[in-house]
């Protein structure tokens, strides 16, 4: 009988490292999970015909689903250029939105045993209460699991068993904050974690539901604009890192700065935003992204280079129409202007964006992009990614 890591390697061809041939053949299958992210895919359905896990047009297009909760949420795996499994991701059933969770399962995964302990309020897009497990106890923990853990993070070289020994003794005192701040100092699922210490800074300057980020003191912007910075310090795509560290910089009276960081910003999708969680979606909606709209709503201060910007453009000229079709045929004329260069690189990001920059305006549009993807991934060789969009596309 074939494992489950050769069907999956096989049908998507995927390159496994062991780690991950491990994943599917011993731990999803064996291991109890701690949190509410503990309902492994099935393989053989995922590798069926027309995946019913695959949410087209919502799931992100290089990944595929690994752990349910159940509620509709899925811990989701990118595909690389090297035909490997990469980046997880948190995904949300309700809108589309993500958020990084780590390189290696073990991290989602202790990011989610933490995230029992988070605070339980009204939150959209962050997991309903209904979602949670009625209790958050560390006492279940198998001999099992824990020694996969420790030994995901030493191959990792991230983490050695000590730092998981100490936050489970955090865990086990419900101390939520700190588990969090140590998930950030061990490089664990550690853009999630630092997106999670902001929301929990914003709760408690505002904790009403309708709060403002205007209730925020100094001294929690001052934080929140440090959190950020650490964070689009290595890496540019995740929206609420610039429109939070932007909104910091424009309350301390530093506009030009704030503008030049929600203009920096201005590609991350708007999907990355988690902008209900970070009251970040009090805005025109017809901008797609914070960030665009406080950078629209103060067009006459923009510098020319700003103002002509081509994508900012699309949002300044007042042109009538919907904005997610100007965006996605403004992204699909460069997929292919690329691909008629040979550039299948970037004609794969540009039919990327095409669909899940601001969303399309139909599921037509998912098509488009979706057909673009496959095919500048073929053409560039990247297999794996090719085969994971037509899955997409197959379940249209």
């Amino acid at each position: 009988m074939r494992l489950p890591s050769q069907i999956i390697a096989d049908r998507f061809h995927l390159k496994l490292n062991q780690d991950w041939v491990h994943w599917f053949d011993v731990v999803a299958t064996e291991l109890a999970l701690p949190g509410c992210f503990r309902y492994a895919v099935d393989v053989n359905g995922l590798c069926g015909t027309k995946p019913t896990q695959i949410w087209p047009g919502f799931m992100l297009p290089d990944t595929l689903p690994l752990l349910g909760n159940g509620y509709g949420d899925w811990i989701c795996v990118r595909i690389d250029e090297q035909d490997q499994l990469a980046e997880l991701v948190h995904w949300y059933h309700g809108g589309g939105d993500w958020i990084p969770v780590g390189h290696h399962i073990a991290e989602a995964i202790v990011h989610d045993l933490v995230d029992l302990f988070r605070p339980v309020r009204k939150q959209m897009l962050r997991g309903a209460v209904e979602s949670l497990r009625p209790s958050s106890s560390i006492g279940n923990l198998s001999e099992s699991l824990l020694s996969w853990l420790n030994q995901s993070f030493i191959n990792l070289a991230k983490v050695q068993p000590v730092c998981l020994d100490n936050l489970l003794k955090l865990l086990s005192f419900g101390d939520y904050v700190s588990s969090l701040q140590l998930l950030v100092d061990s490089d664990l699922a550690s853009d999630a974690a630092t997106c999670d210490l902001i929301e929990y800074i914003i709760q408690q300057a505002a904790p009403s539901e309708n709060g403002s980020l205007h209730m925020m003191t100094e001294i929690d912007c001052d934080r929140i604009e440090s959190l950020c910075r650490s964070v689009i310090q290595k890496r540019q795509d995740l929206g609420w890192s610039f429109a939070l560290m932007a909104w910091c910089q424009n309350a301390s009276h530093r506009k030009d700065l704030a503008r030049e960081t929600y203009f920096a910003g201005r590609y991350a999708s708007a999907f990355s935003d988690q902008s209900v969680r970070l009251r970040l979606h009090k805005f025109d909606q017809r901008y797609g992204k914070f960030s665009i709209a406080q950078l629209v709503n103060n067009k006459a201060s923009l510098p020319t280079a700003m103002k002509e910007d081509s994508y900012l453009q699309l949002f300044l000229s007042g042109r009538s129409g919907n904005s997610a079709d100007q965006v996605e045929a403004y992204w699909l004329e460069r997929s292919q202007k690329a691909m008629h260069m040979d550039d299948f690189a970037s004609g794969y990001c540009h039919a990327y964006n095409a669909g899940w920059d601001i969303g399309a305006a139909s599921m037509a549009g998912y098509r488009k992009a979706l057909e673009s993807l496959q095919e500048t991934a073929r053409r560039a060789g990247w297999t794996a990614r090719a085969a994971v969009a037509q899955a997409h596309l197959d379940c249209l």
